[in-house]
């Protein structure tokens, strides 16, 4: 038994506030169905069934005593408990904050210092976790609850008001939030929009759309895009967990053949992962040809990794054309920009020495071309600009900060003024901390602007770096962090550490060796290639790449050379001389 696809009732996305949304859509057939990690229906939750449940919840968490504004933190696993807290606590005029599930893509050893980071940061005067032994971190004095004792509270006496459009309906912690806590406060009016415009102007959905999602919904491209979007458009969506595609990845397309479905997203390793586990009996088993929008996104999309994709499951009948390239980020709600439909990846390969130098994407066809992946225009209550080090508008092709305003664009981030400042304008305008350019149109993303490495009065974008490495037979995709450290005497120095299972030291220094001439050959760079062990490189809670937090690890003397290693270091340097 799953919910159908068809809600039942005239489509309509026009709300003010997402509890308007859920009212309405309460009389639709439609609605989530969770799945286990075979791909059975483990439950299903009809939006009418939501909207009861939420009420009853709601008023349960009104008899507890908080006030309206107060801050409920949760754990945002995939589960239909997680789902009717969120909208209850909106629905009591609460502001949810949801948390990342401790899984696989979180660090053991900083789960906890995170969730205490994030609890103290958000001011949380209740943390609501799922049923067992307590998540929280030794010392703090958050008041907390389970899944199961909040359904067995008390209900409140006093009667619910409806949030308006102006108030904060949640706190979106960025994935890499871990240090330095900084909750994006959402509205209800910012996110209504949003989905609004991601659903008609970016997919063009309609009554015959079926969303399959397995993103964790502590992140905004699962919590707005495959969680509350759903909710504004009334779609069915079918729900794996992040820990279950992570063990078994061929159970997203799975579901996606067998329940017809038509949207579903993920970042550029999410389509990597599951085309390297398929194999050829798995993939002849599949039927992709009604999946229409395959959505990438909420990383730096690498054109490879999704032709690849492509090619791998076209015998599935999956199509090219269905790839749906866009940029977005929590400080926005959710998008920003979206490519066009049924054109599939387009991409500007571009001279790296004069977007380097220059910061001029000037267009090639020589083998040391990047390709960047055009990430499409703005949606309609979205803008956005490309600026210079002093404010100053830039011209097409020309590299630079990647700044938006719109609706749907962040007012701030929560208790954090100074933050705040440092993001915001006087006039509205984010600063995304991106770096990219514009071209007929369409915004090219080509680094993080924190991440650029500067050799020589030179701008280094380190996917550059890590992209040359991971052409090596013998390295993964995303298997590499590059960054700059200073040396004394010697100025700034890329490095490159590089995820290795090799254990011979001749296939190691033959290895190194491969990655410095390559990188050399393509750059003219002398960087220092170290090889690390399988899955030490740090990444945020969505299973980003954490560069920075890679750097301070390399920094402290975490990723120690061998002997052999060593060797192949000083042969680096005598080649580079």
């Amino acid at each position: 038994m799953i919910t159908p696809t068809r809600s039942g009732i005239p489509r309509k996305t026009d709300f003010e506030t997402l509890t308007a949304a859920l009212d309405y859509a309460a009389g639709a057939e439609s609605g989530f169905t969770f799945y286990s990690p075979r791909g059975e229906p483990l439950s299903v939750l009809p939006y009418g069934e939501m909207r009861a449940r939420v009420d009853e919840r709601a008023m349960q968490i009104a008899g507890l005593g908080l006030a309206p504004g107060d801050r409920v933190a949760m754990i945002g696993e995939t589960t239909p408990d997680f789902v009717i807290a969120f909208l209850a606590a909106v629905r009591a005029r609460l502001v949810p904050v949801p948390l990342p599930v401790a899984g696989v893509f979180t660090e053991p050893s900083r789960y906890a210092e995170q969730v205490g980071r994030q609890l103290a940061g958000c001011g949380a005067r209740l943390f609501l976790r799922p049923d067992g032994a307590s998540l929280l971190p030794e010392g703090a004095d958050t008041p907390e609850m389970s899944w199961s004792e909040l359904a067995a509270a008390p209900k409140g006496a006093a009667p619910l008001a409806e949030p308006g459009p102006d108030d904060i309906c949640y706190l979106q912690y960025s994935s890499g939030s871990t240090r330095f806590p900084r909750g994006v406060a959402v509205t209800h009016s910012a996110l209504v929009r949003n989905c609004r415009d991601i659903s008609e102007a970016a997919i063009g959905a309609g009554p015959d759309d079926r969303m399959v999602s397995w993103l964790p919904l502590y992140h905004d491209m699962g919590l707005v895009g495959t969680l509350l979007a759903p909710i504004v458009a009334q779609a069915s969506v079918d729900f794996l967990s992040t820990d279950t595609f992570a063990r078994r990845p061929m159970v997203w397309l799975q579901l996606i053949s067998r329940n017809r479905g038509t949207v579903s997203y993920a970042p550029c390793f999410g389509y990597d992962l599951v085309r390297r586990r398929a194999n050829a009996s798995q993939i002849a088993d599949l039927d992709l040809s009604s999946w229409r929008v395959a959505g990438v996104g909420a990383e730096m999309i690498d054109p490879q990794v999704m032709e690849r994709f492509c090619e791998t499951f076209a015998p599935a009948g999956f199509r090219s054309e269905a790839v749906l390239a866009s940029y977005g980020l929590a400080e926005a709600t959710l998008g920003v920009t979206f490519a066009p439909l049924d054109r599939g990846i387009e991409t500007d390969r571009v001279d790296p020495e004069s977007l380097g130098r220059h910061r001029r994407a000037v267009l090639s066809n020589a083998p040391t071309a990047r390709s960047f992946v055009r990430c499409g225009r703005p949606l309609p209550s979205q803008r956005v600009e490309i600026r210079g080090p002093n404010g100053e508008a830039l011209p097409p092709r020309v590299a630079g900060r990647v700044v938006i305003s719109g609706a749907s664009v962040m007012q701030g981030y929560f208790n954090d003024p100074e933050a705040t400042a440092k993001a915001l304008d006087g006039e509205g305008w984010l600063d995304t901390g991106d770096v990219g350019y514009m071209a007929e149109g369409d915004l090219v993303i080509v680094g993080r602007a924190k991440d650029t490495i500067i050799v020589n009065g030179r701008n280094v974008w380190p996917q550059d770096l890590e992209w040359i490495v991971e052409q090596i037979p013998a390295v993964r995709n995303q298997s590499c962090a590059a960054f700059g450290i200073h040396e004394p005497g010697a100025g700034e120095r890329a490095v490159v550490l590089v995820q290795s299972g090799l254990r011979d030291p001749g296939e190691r220094a033959a290895l190194i060796a491969s990655a410095h001439r390559d990188i050399l050959q393509a750059t003219g760079l002398d960087c220092r290639i170290v090889l690390v062990p399988p899955h030490s490189l740090p990444r945020t809670s969505s299973g980003k790449l954490n560069r920075g937090l890679a750097r301070e690890r390399y920094l402290a003397g975490n990723f120690e050379a061998t002997e052999a290693d060593a060797l192949a270091g000083s042969r680096q340097a005598v080649a580079a001389r």
